[in-house]
């Protein structure tokens, strides 16, 4: 029987022991070998000493839980009807569950739809992200935010992520990289979770157990109210306390398993939220460009995938989650 444990945490991976400036050979070697021994096992790390700044967070959290603070009628102004798109998702239009393998799932039409409403951004707040038009109130910060996960992803996380694998640094950027200096196909969702007693009829699951999607997730989760549950490889749920400071939890997504050849892990996780109050986490997803053709690497066995195009993957997946 699965169950869950409090009081563990996710690997720490101090990431100024590898960029900063009194990092050593050493020190270097430590980390990678955190980097690989955390993504081939719980697939989960905080990461500390980021280089984000406080300001970019803090301004983000605050803007955001103003707009969601908004009259639903309001919100549904920046609605495409799907969640995926860009703009806002209102209750009930998503089931992350649903885009799980068909062979992992007993009853899809059991996975009910999740009690959060989002708002997705996919060019950094910059046009066309949706319509009618930008909130105001949320695009400033969005794109200060955008800018800062851009940087990690493309200096810390990708570079790290191929030296620990033994490949050139700059193995998975070129991946990455699209005309007009966009990095990638990233996204940014802004996931609320209103207080238990708004007509949520008290439902502890709030986002059930699902991998992500696509390449490393960036998160930065509420930092009051704990929710983000990790399945560990020995079986059980893990409790993931609220983290502090400039701290960023990464996990590495579906297209890193693939890409990996399973020697990196997936992991199932989900949010459960006891609290009465309102949660709110910021997650930044990535991936490769729409047309990058992603070939498992010669690790770890025989290759166990086909090759796939990314927007066929994403689509596939995205598909599955609406309702």
């Amino acid at each position: 029987m699965k169950q869950k444990i409090e009081n563990q945490t996710l690997p720490i991976i101090n990431l100024s022991n590898y960029f900063g400036v009194k990092a050593t050979e050493e020190s270097k070697k430590d980390v990678v070998k955190k980097w690989n021994d955390a993504f081939s096992t719980v697939g989960f790390a905080i990461l500390i000493n980021t280089g984000v700044s406080q300001h970019s967070i803090t301004a983000l959290e605050v803007s955001a839980c103003s707009f969601f603070a908004q009259a639903d009628a309001l919100k549904c102004d920046y609605s495409l009807g799907k969640y995926g798109i860009r703009g806002y998702t209102p209750i009930g239009l998503e089931a992350v569950g649903r885009s799980l393998d068909p062979a992992l799932i007993q009853n899809i039409d059991s996975i009910k739809p999740d009690p959060v409403e989002s708002f997705v951004f996919k060019n950094g707040g910059a046009p066309p992200d949706f319509q009618p038009e930008n909130p105001m109130t949320l695009v400033p910060a969005v794109k200060m935010y955008w800018k800062e996960m851009e940087t990690l992803l493309a200096e810390r996380v990708l570079p790290l992520s191929a030296v620990s694998l033994g490949l050139p640094k700059n193995y998975f950027n070129k991946f990455y990289q699209c005309e007009g200096g966009k990095l990638g196909n990233n996204s940014l969702r802004l996931a609320y979770y209103p207080a238990l007693d708004h007509g949520v009829n008290n439902c502890a699951t709030r986002y059930g157990a699902h991998t992500d999607y696509m390449g490393f997730t960036l998160l930065r989760p509420d930092p009051m109210i704990a929710g983000l549950e990790v399945l560990y490889p020995d079986g059980n749920w893990v409790e993931v306390p609220p983290i502090l400071g400039n701290a960023i939890i990464i996990n590495s997504g579906d297209l890193i398993k693939r890409w990996t050849n399973d020697l990196w892990n997936s992991a199932l996780h989900r949010v459960k939220i006891s609290s009465t109050k309102s949660r709110l986490s910021v997650v930044f997803f990535t991936g490769p460009r729409d047309d990058a053709l992603v070939e498992t690497l010669s690790i770890n066995g025989a290759s166990h995938y086909a090759p796939v195009l990314v927007k066929d993957h994403l689509n596939e997946k995205i598909k599955a989650t609406n309702i």
